[in-house]
């Protein structure tokens, strides 16, 4: 609607704000190049955390435009649960897979999650510590073409 009404070569307003229009402060210049950095040296991981609207998403995306085509983004959820049993991981993914004695859910859900994720060429693994938490992991590759650069909307003017 606003893009037809006043003439906009791009939409106006998004869930996740466009990194070309990113102001880059101080803070954000450093939390960037620590990013790179630790991914750069292939040892560890790196953690970006700061207050809602501080402009984590936005360096996230910065970031992921500066990665190589061919790079995975790797996700990792833990919890502080009660971990579970090892003789039940190889099956948590099956469909109707439920752990004995699980009176909720239908056994759907993870099996749903690994189906999206090999869907976008991804993969999905948990692992957990009985009787402490369980950490689910999934890579997903960079997907191209998912950010406009500046140089499209030009192509696109002309």
């Amino acid at each position: 609607m606003y893009k037809e009404y006043f003439g906009l070569k791009e939409p106006p307003f998004s869930i996740a704000p466009d990194p070309h229009y990113l102001y880059m402060s101080d803070n954000h210049r450093e939390a960037l190049a620590h990013l790179l950095y630790g991914i750069n040296s292939d040892n560890g991981f790196v953690l970006l955390t700061g207050d809602v609207g501080t402009g984590k998403t936005t360096v996230c995306r910065c970031l992921l435009q500066q990665l190589p085509a061919n790079s995975k983004v790797l996700v990792e959820v833990k919890d502080s649960g009660i971990g579970i049993p090892a003789v039940h991981i190889p099956h948590i993914f099956d469909a109707f897979y439920r752990v004995p004695g699980d009176l909720h859910g239908s056994g759907l859900g993870l099996s749903i999650v690994r189906t999206i994720i090999e869907a976008h060429g991804g993969e999905i693994w948990a692992e957990s510590l009985s009787g402490k938490e369980t950490t689910f992991s999934f890579t997903l590759p960079k997907r191209q073409n998912r950010i406009r650069n500046k140089s499209d909307s030009a192509a696109e003017q002309a």
